[in-house]
């Protein structure tokens, strides 16, 4: 879609512009994907991340855009009837892969059409969640000398699991955090000054959810299978 004007423009620079857009795709993509590790988890957050983005995209006049988030949205919510832990259907990367594109591709439109700061604070808080899922396994992985792309049992859920959480607990709590993240990304949206401020308020509590997270024990070794 971003071949054909969409996307949003960063530096003025056609090309440049392109290669920021395609890597921010493929960046959706890989980021929602791993997301889809716990029954019910990425149909949940990504309901509740698009439906914010139908709001916002509609405030905006995006109407086509508004209009298919809407309705994926409401796809997703039908799914989790039968996705939800214990799940009988399941998602795979099919669908994992065309949510992330879908929700990249949207919060490039709605960014752009925000525009500045607030633009760009909006959109990641929207989608916060599956990018701390990518940037906390990538993190976790390499400190215990594993490359990201090797599959480990470190999921954030699967550590809110292990810490003494049951399945759906632990989903409900990301669905929590999902949603007021999202509605702080409204709150920043309405008040260009405190875009930032938002912003980093959302960064600072993923990180103190992070750090946390990083020392719950998945091996029982003390030091969590790190040398």
């Amino acid at each position: 879609s971003i071949l054909v004007g969409g996307g949003r423009e960063w530096t003025g620079l056609a090309t440049l512009d392109l290669l920021i857009n395609i890597a921010w795709l493929l960046w959706m993509c890989n980021a929602f994907n791993v997301l889809d590790a716990v029954d019910g988890l990425s149909g949940g957050v990504g309901a509740v991340s698009l439906g914010v983005l139908a709001f916002i995209a509609g405030l905006l006049g995006l109407v086509e855009i508004s209009t298919m988030c809407a309705q994926l949205a409401a796809c997703l919510v039908a799914y989790l009837f039968y996705n939800f832990h214990p799940a009988r259907v399941y998602m795979g990367d099919t669908g994992s892969l065309l949510i992330g594109f879908l929700l990249g591709e949207t919060a490039l439109e709605v960014s752009g059409a925000i525009g500045g700061a607030a633009g760009v604070s909006t959109v990641l808080l929207i989608v916060a969640v599956p990018c701390f899922e990518g940037v906390f396994l990538i993190l976790i992985r390499i400190a215990k000398v594993t490359m990201p792309s090797v599959a480990t049992y470190d999921h954030p859920t699967q550590r809110l699991i292990q810490a003494g959480c049951s399945t759906r607990s632990a989903v409900l709590k990301m669905y929590a955090l999902t949603a007021i993240l999202a509605f702080v990304s409204v709150v920043v949206w309405q008040s260009d000054g405190n875009a930032l401020v938002g912003l980093l308020l959302g960064i600072t509590a993923l990180l103190v959810m992070g750090i946390w997270l990083g020392q719950v024990d998945m091996v029982g070794d003390g030091v969590d299978g790190r040398p």
